[in-house]
Formats: C-alpha cells, sequence, structure tokens
C-alpha cells in the first residue's frame, strides 16, 4: 500500500532518519535509512516493490567499507535472493 509507506517515511523522518543510501533496480526501489552518530547510529533498511514491501532495522555498528559496497551492490541479486 503506497498510502502506508508513505507514513512510514514521514515518520521515519519525523525521528530524524535520512536515507543513508537509495538504489534502484528494475522495479525495487532500496533505501538504507541512519540516524545519529556513526558509533552510535540506528538503522533501517526500506525496500520496495510495486506489490511488497521488506522492512530490516538494523542493529550495531556499520562500517564504512560496508556501506560503500552496499552503494555499489548488484541490487538485481539481493531482490533475488528476497523472492
Amino acid at each position: 500500500n503506497k498510502a502506508a509507506v508513505r507514513k512510514l517515511v514521514s515518520q521515519l523522518e519525523e525521528e530524524a532518519f535520512e536515507p543513508l543510501i537509495e538504489a534502484r533496480e528494475s522495479q525495487m526501489r532500496i533505501t538504507f535509512y541512519s540516524r545519529g552518530a556513526i558509533d552510535e547510529a540506528e538503522f533501517v533498511l526500506l525496500m520496495r516493490e510495486q506489490s511488497r514491501v521488506f522492512i530490516a532495522e538494523v542493529e550495531g555498528t556499520l562500517n564504512m567499507e560496508y556501506i560503500g559496497a552496499l552503494a555499489n551492490a548488484d541490487i538485481s541479486k539481493l531482490t533475488d535472493y528476497l523472492k
């Protein structure tokens, strides 16, 4: 439901989450949100497709190399894995 996703994104923004990485592959849109200093940050992964939405909260700290790898990841492999 597009309205529910828009509401979720609005809530994330209201709670000071900012998009860290955004990617599109075919009809999949992936946004990785973060909030706070990198060593204490909270993360939310939002994957949207026409007919479904996948949301994950990521705990712990992220290595900057990992974030760079996400930015350059082959999104089609990730979406195939989730199917």
